[in-house]
């Protein structure tokens, strides 16, 4: 963390936040990153984390809409109703693509975990405890509920990832990702 002595123009915001955000990332991967993209995961290993991600996938659309509640300004709703779309799937407005953790459950199932076991499955302790305070935060605030969000990197993410599936893990159904 850092203090800022004065006010910063948007411009410096900007740069002060790319800058930040860069720094961040910089810093060494989980050790189950590690593991994930030298190939070293089990298949147990896999559905385990498939599994648990899962319970965070479907609570977004649930910070979203915490968001779109609390947020007073109809410019910035109208800009995160776009999003909140997008994660309960544009299929609800006649577009091809489906809710996020959809998805989410035939990459579960890809990893060999059956959808009703996923649907009913309980996350653990520790895991519903931070999806949960992390859905809340927007229920709290809506400029929390944003800050929260996930960065513009994500996408790119889920692109390696795809890439690490198939180099690795290949039992992974290629539909499944």
């Amino acid at each position: 963390m850092f203090k800022l002595e004065r006010t910063l123009s948007s411009e410096e915001f900007k740069e002060t936040f790319k800058r930040v955000n860069k720094e961040d990332h910089k810093r060494s991967p989980h050790p189950w990153d590690l593991l994930f993209r030298e190939g070293k995961c089990t298949r147990e290993q896999l559905q385990g984390w498939a599994k648990e991600r899962y319970y965070f996938v479907k609570q977004v659309p649930v910070k979203e809409y915490g968001i779109l509640f609390n947020c007073p300004y109809p410019e910035v709703r109208r800009v995160w109703l776009t999003k909140a779309i997008e994660e309960e799937g544009e299929d609800i407005i006649g577009r091809e693509h489906k809710a996020h953790p959809e998805y989410w459950l035939k990459l579960c199932e890809g990893v060999g975990l059956a959808r009703e076991y996923v649907l009913n499955a309980e996350p653990l302790p520790g895991v519903k405890f931070a999806v949960d305070t992390f859905a809340l935060m927007a229920t709290k605030s809506w400029l929390l509920g944003i800050a929260v969000s996930e960065g513009e990197d994500t996408a790119q993410g889920m692109l390696r990832d795809i890439e690490i599936f198939r180099k690795h893990y290949s039992w992974v159904p290629d539909e499944a990702l």
